[in-house]
């Protein structure tokens, strides 16, 4: 269930900029409340414009989808305003997965463009001045890595990471 106490710390979004502090709020709380749901949301992310609801819910109960749904949609309701709000009440089902993905399609959609400066970022990593910056390089690469696959779908080849990690323990 999706209690509004996992969501108290969420603050308002109503449009524009901090969609992506907003976005990874919400996936935290949700995946506090249910870890399914979070797994779920990231699903629908990865789907695009078009998710075929059949395959992101393919293991899911229809009545445990659609209740976890409505109360998404209701925790997306009280939690936006504005523009986001806009967006949410044009989904007249209440449906929230299709809420989800409409607030992630307007205000963080994919494009293939933003997959290539995904993968430049991981693949061209910042230079570092001082050896004492090394371990929050790596934490940003590991989190870039974990971007690709979360937020594009794309995994890194086993010889890719493997590179990738000796890069890092050579450093």
């Amino acid at each position: 269930r999706l209690d509004e106490r996992h969501f108290r710390r969420v603050d308002k979004y109503s449009g524009g900029a901090g969609w992506k502090e907003f976005a990874f709020q919400i996936r935290t709380s949700a995946g506090a409340a249910d870890s399914r749901v979070r797994d779920f949301m990231d699903e629908i992310v990865k789907a695009g414009k078009t998710p075929d609801w059949d395959i992101i819910f393919a293991t899911w109960v229809d009545e445990d989808m659609n209740k976890m749904g409505a109360e998404l949609y209701a925790v997306l309701s009280t939690l936006v305003m504005g523009e986001a709000m806009t967006v949410v009440r044009g989904v007249p089902s209440g449906d929230g997965w299709e809420a989800w993905s409409r607030l992630f399609n307007r205000f963080d959609p994919r494009t293939p463009a933003k997959a290539l400066m995904a993968m430049m970022a991981v693949m061209q990593p910042k230079t570092m001045k001082d050896v004492r910056e090394l371990p929050s390089a790596v934490q940003q690469g590991e989190m870039k890595v974990k971007k690709l696959d979360t937020e594009h779908g794309i995994v890194l080849d086993a010889q890719i990471q493997g590179a990738w990690r000796r890069a890092r323990i050579n450093i």
